[in-house]
């Protein structure tokens, strides 16, 4: 009953909105139905009228809305004043009830006002504002009514007035007699504060199902439809409607217009999908070249007056009007962009070459069409800002400032200004290559002269990188020569910092260290460096590229210095990390993993380290030979998988590939301690160890046993076995509450 009775209303409420024009000669509406959290519906309504100059005053706005106590005392005005004060007053704050919803949020002892701002202030004339809804008429005229305080006993009473009576509409309220809050939106901002009701979708509810055997909370994002809503659904209503109607209009360049087919189609089938596959864009370009009645007509005026047929394109619309609205292009797009802003401008264009003609002259581009009709600036602001600024700028500044300009301005001509202020960009660079600070690659014989000013390019692309941006997309030409690898070695101050070891210092200490390892390190030891062999013979590997060294106290794990002194002494780059500082501070050029990998200092299992693609780290990343990460036991596992993620990124390599596939050591004691997570139990600490990590199943597990010469002093072995022996009691312990689970504490 309820969804039949409002359907009806509402068809009658737009009758009367469209055909009798109680608001005036209508143009259009935007309206959407949503339903309360008890089931009942309600619309959304955005009315378009054509309006005048006269509209917007306060006569006539007082007119059809109002926001006072009716005062008339016939029979039609007590009927109306009777509703107004059951449906149209907002009383729920009354006298600063802090437990009104409407007041959540606020104390009510400092702030006694509610969030939609009731009570509003007395006023004598409506107020017609620039930026927002008119402040309505709201006379203080001694009409007043007294209700219960709501959430109150029976005898605690206040008084209502005009300052809280919601804005209406006095003949539809009369018609329908319910709640219909009426309000003028004279701005762009009232509109789009309308809008965010009717496109925001259906209400949505978070559900958290949560067990207390099941220690995973899982979040489910779902609708809920109540028995009005199912009703309404199955009699198939409109829960949505827009007139006119809005026609979407292709933006595209020549030669990439989609065309569908099916595979194995032969030729001749192909070439009838060409011909069928029209967009409203090529439609429009035929429809001018053969019709003359369009001429006058812009593109995204032509669906009010013409209709596009499917796999026809336009004919004359005979009744009806829509609304033509391009896909959106920023000037970051290029040409699409200077597309759209040429088809705003010129009436009947029949083609591409067409569009680009201005005054018989075929231009080369849509951009150079857009300025031979004057649609763009010559970048004459630029050239002056330039001109200046090579006389107290470096040529490193002036480079930032060109791609500052590329990617947040719509410079004109890019090539224009490169060529122009070309040696000011490149004014240091010439120097430094001279110097031999910067080293020339491969090639650079062919250029010559040029070198710096291709080095030049080089740089400015790398600071578009940091947009997302390249040369290319600003009609700029690329570096001829390859400056990649040459950069990265000469130029990289943190690359340089990792290879400035003393190779003659690193072969000594492993030739040192190398006589002290047992049989157990000597077969890690193998291992790793033969996976490193393989990483630099085949490049990145997706599988046995990482490991777990497992040992206790006093078993060696202190020999992976002796693996960094390994290839270091060769002139390879060894990142040696720790969870600690005090664990990085033992190992030779340690840092902490949060600083080397810009790991977050929040444990989400979701959180990306921050590190560009086109940073330095990231370079020296890319020439790492082996990563060392010790005491990683105490790390939350989130810091390993954010590493993984950055690192496989940086790389450019698959998901399947662990840490970008460098080989990587992984060392720790589970008999130390854990991960300290903030009120966590037991179960939950151990959940956020690396035993529970993604990964785990990719890494070889490497295990010491063997204590070194020191433990095996009596007492301190006995010691050493008593320990080992107590953690082995405690994995089991593990073990046995968290059967779910596979964690090998034990040795």
């Amino acid at each position: 009953m309820v969804p039949r009775v409002f359907n009806l209303k509402l068809k009658d409420l737009l009758n009367q909105i469209r055909h009798k024009e109680v608001f005036g000669p209508w143009l259009g509406w935007v309206g959407t139905i949503e339903y309360q959290k008890r089931g009942l519906p309600h619309l959304h309504l955005l009315l378009l009228l054509k309006t005048d100059p006269e509209f917007l005053t306060a006569a006539n706005i007082n007119q059809f809305l109002s926001a006072e106590l009716r005062i008339e005392q016939d029979s039609l005005g007590l009927e109306l004043r009777g509703i107004i004060q059951s449906t149209m007053e907002h009383t729920d704050c009354a006298a600063c009830n802090g437990l009104a919803l409407c007041m959540k949020d606020l104390n009510p002892t400092l702030v006694a006002k509610c969030h939609k701002g009731y009570p509003r202030e007395f006023q004598e004339e409506t107020t017609i504002f620039e930026n927002g809804y008119p402040s309505y008429r709201r006379r203080n005229n001694g009409q007043t009514f007294t209700i219960r305080l709501p959430n109150s006993g029976p005898n605690i009473q206040t008084i209502i007035d005009n300052r809280r009576v919601v804005p209406y509409s006095p003949y539809l309220y009369h018609r329908y007699k319910a709640h219909i809050n009426v309000e003028l939106c004279g701005s762009v901002r009232a509109v789009k504060y309308i809008h965010k009701y009717i496109y925001k979708g259906g209400d949505r509810a978070t559900a958290i199902l949560d067990s207390e055997h099941d220690e995973i909370k899982r979040h489910l994002h779902g609708r809920y439809i109540g028995p009005t809503e199912a009703v309404w659904r199955l009699f198939e209503f409109d829960t949505h409607d827009e007139q006119p109607s809005v026609i979407h209009l292709a933006l595209l360049l020549p030669g990439e217009q989609a065309i569908y087919f099916t595979e194995g189609e032969d030729p001749d089938q192909l070439r009838e999908c060409m011909d069928t596959s029209i967009t409203t864009l090529l439609a429009y370009f035929s429809y001018n070249l053969h019709n003359a009645d369009s001429h006058s007509y812009l593109y995204h005026e032509f669906p009010e007056h013409f209709v596009d047929v499917r796999k026809i394109g336009w004919k004359r619309r005979s009744q009806g009007t829509s609304i033509g609205r391009m896909y959106s292009a920023s000037p970051f797009m290029g040409e699409r962009y200077y597309l759209q802003l040429l088809l705003t401008v010129v009436c009947g264009a029949t083609s591409f070459d067409n569009l680009r003609t201005i005054d018989g002259v075929l231009q080369p581009t849509f951009k150079a069409a857009c300025i031979a009709l004057r649609l763009l600036e010559d970048d004459g602001e630029w050239v002056v800002l330039f001109t200046e600024g090579r006389l107290f700028m470096t040529g490193r500044v002036l480079r930032h400032l060109f791609a500052l300009a590329l990617q947040h301005t719509t410079l004109t001509n890019p090539t224009t200004i490169w060529e122009k202020f070309a040696e000011s960009f490149c004014d240091d660079i010439q120097h430094l290559i001279s110097c031999g600070t910067i080293t020339r690659p491969l090639g650079w014989e062919a250029i010559g002269d040029i070198l710096y000013l291709n080095y030049g390019l080089y740089l400015e692309q790398q600071d578009l990188n940091e947009y997302g941006n390249a040369l290319c997309h600003f009609g700029l030409s690329d570096p001829i020569l390859n400056w990649q690898h040459t950069v990265e070695a000469t130029d990289n101050v943190v690359i340089q910092e990792e290879i400035g070891y003393n190779q003659q210092q690193e072969q000594e200490s492993y030739t040192e260290m190398s006589e002290q390892p047992n049989l157990e390190q000597r077969d890690c030891f193998n291992a790793i460096t033969a996976a490193v062999e393989r990483y630099e013979g085949n490049g990145q590997q997706e599988e046995l590229s990482a490991f777990f060294l497992h040992g206790p106290a006093g078993t060696g794990k202190t020999f992976l210095s002796c693996l960094a002194s390994f290839f270091r002494g060769q002139g390879k780059i060894v990142l040696c990390v720790a969870s600690s500082g005090i664990a990085a501070q033992l190992l030779p050029g340690g840092r902490t993993a949060h600083s080397r990998f810009k790991i977050p200092l929040s444990n989400d299992i979701n959180a990306v380290s921050n590190i560009s693609s086109n940073s330095f780290l990231a370079a020296l990343i890319r020439k790492t030979t082996l990563i060392i990460w010790d005491e990683v036991p105490m790390q939350h596992k989130a810091c390993f998988e954010a590493v993984n993620r950055i690192l496989n990124d940086i790389c450019k390599v698959s998901d399947n590939c662990t840490f970008g596939g460098i080989p990587t050591v992984l060392g720790g004691d589970f008999a130390q301690i854990l991960p300290v997570i903030r009120r966590g139990s037991r179960e939950v600490t151990v959940l956020a160890c690396i035993q529970h990590v993604s990964i785990r199943n990719r890494l070889q597990i490497l295990k010491l046993k063997t204590a070194c010469e020191l433990y095996q002093i009596l007492p301190i072995r006995y010691f050493s076995t008593f320990f080992m022996l107590l953690s082995t009691i405690q994995a089991f312990m593990v073990k046995s509450q968290f059967h779910h689970t596979s964690i090998s504490y034990y040795y």
